[in-house]
């Protein structure tokens, strides 16, 4: 043994050098001119008697590819954000990231819910606890067809499980900023008494909530294309393959990158603009999420056309014209 072997081995490790030593031959390799198996036998029994609690450890900042818990990917998210879009991007464990975003949405969403029916009764607080996250993945579930298609179709080259995962990555956000607020919205549920302002301070707060994560979703989604870039396009139902969509696969000049930019800018305020119609349109079906105290507790409330209609049927009631 050499310097290296200052602690003496154990007798398996002894005897597994041993007859190392007498198969090997001079060509046999070696590390730091000591054979590979005497220098394993030497610091095995370290790591061997090493107690359990000193293996390695993620740390908030480790590889996402080693952190996918719930509790994990929620820090990912909290407090190493670049990480956490590189991991995206490089395709890491995106099965593993989608099931820890959906989980972490639904809880947030549920506490949230259950603060905002709490201004009316506990069957209230019920009720909206279980509704909101029904809200929100109704609405993914009906305008994600529409962003995964065209988004496709016009080039941005997301995957599909990458979509996924982008979207229920926005969609974290929106609800960890509903968590953050909760406690306004707690305080002013418990000391109003005015139906009108508690209503119209939860729509400020979801704008806010929203706009957090529609900022981050549209950065990861589909950045600005840069000059040189070479347009790319995923095929529908492959995770992992590419074809260039310019026959040529020349880089996109100036010109093309900027006029790409404008179309994806467009492409992505449409479906905006979708997501939002239709999330009213579902909060329409699945009121009431707040409850005047002067009524009664109502799971939900009889629908009369669509909101849209009965938007239009009260502003024609206050215009006098029915």
């Amino acid at each position: 043994m050499t310097q290296h072997s200052q602690i003496p081995p154990t007798e398996d490790f002894a005897a597994l050098a041993r007859l190392w030593q007498s198969t090997t031959t001079n060509d046999s390799l070696t590390l730091n001119n000591e054979a590979i198996i005497a220098h394993i036998a030497t610091i095995a029994p370290l790591e061997h008697n090493a107690a359990p609690t000193a293996a390695k450890r993620s740390s908030p900042f480790s590889p996402l590819s080693e952190r996918t818990s719930f509790m994990q990917t929620l820090m990912a998210i909290l407090q190493n954000r670049e990480r956490f879009i590189q991991s995206i991007l490089a395709k890491e464990h995106l099965r593993l990231m989608a099931v820890a975003l959906l989980a972490i949405s639904c809880v947030s969403f549920f506490v949230y819910g259950f603060v905002l029916g709490l201004q009316h009764s506990l069957l209230q607080a019920l009720s909206s606890a279980v509704k909101l996250p029904v809200l929100f993945l109704l609405t993914i579930i009906i305008t994600f067809p529409t962003l995964f298609i065209f988004g496709s179709l016009i080039g941005i080259g997301r995957t599909f499980m990458q979509t996924v995962v982008i979207l229920l990555g926005g969609t974290a956000i929106i609800s960890l900023a509903l968590v953050a607020l909760s406690p306004v919205t707690l305080l002013f549920g418990m000391t109003t008494s005015s139906y009108a302002f508690f209503k119209l301070l939860n729509v400020g707060i979801f704008v806010v909530a929203w706009f957090l994560g529609a900022a981050f979703f549209r950065a990861i989604y589909a950045p600005p294309v840069s000059t040189g870039a070479v347009l790319r396009v995923h095929h529908a139902g492959d995770d992992d393959d590419e074809a260039t969509v310019l026959a040529s696969s020349q880089a996109l000049s100036e010109e093309q990158a900027e006029n790409h930019t404008k179309v994806q800018a467009y492409f992505i305020r449409f479906w905006f603009l979708l997501y939002g119609f239709v999330a009213v349109q579902i909060s329409w079906m699945l009121r009431p999420f707040v409850c005047s105290s002067s009524l009664e507790f109502q799971l939900l409330r009889g629908l009369r056309d669509n909101v849209y209609g009965d938007i239009l049927y009260s502003i024609a009631h206050i215009l006098g014209l029915r």
